[in-house]
């Protein structure tokens, strides 16, 4: 038999999620706002975005069905590769975005 949830279980419920998504992210802000970092921790900083992309992206490039998959075949590999050209060239996030839709539409047309 299931037990009927007061509103009151849902407002304590939707507040605690709301504190653990948010106390996590605001704390270290606060907390390193007052803090004048050295610039070679900076730097390093700058990486993590890109380490992160990558680390998501990289596995979706190069396997397929859980084995690796690197050859002239694998489309989202050469659309990734082309796209990593294009962003060479361009700084514009709606310009590499869009090169790397059109590349894999035309491999996967083509190929």
């Amino acid at each position: 038999m299931t037990e009927l949830v007061s509103n009151q279980t849902y407002l304590f419920i939707i507040m605690g999620a709301f504190l653990v998504t948010y106390l996590p992210r605001m704390l270290p802000l606060v907390m390193l706002s007052k803090i004048n970092l050295p610039k070679p921790l900076l730097e390093f900083l700058n990486y993590i975005p890109v380490c992160i992309l990558a680390a998501i992206l990289l596995p979706e490039l190069i396997l397929h069905e859980n084995s690796l998959h690197i050859s002239i075949h694998n489309v989202y590999l050469i659309a990734g590769i082309l796209t990593i050209i294009v962003s060479l060239f361009s700084r514009k996030l709606i310009v590499i975005a869009a090169s790397g839709i059109v590349f894999t539409m035309l491999l996967r047309l083509f190929l």
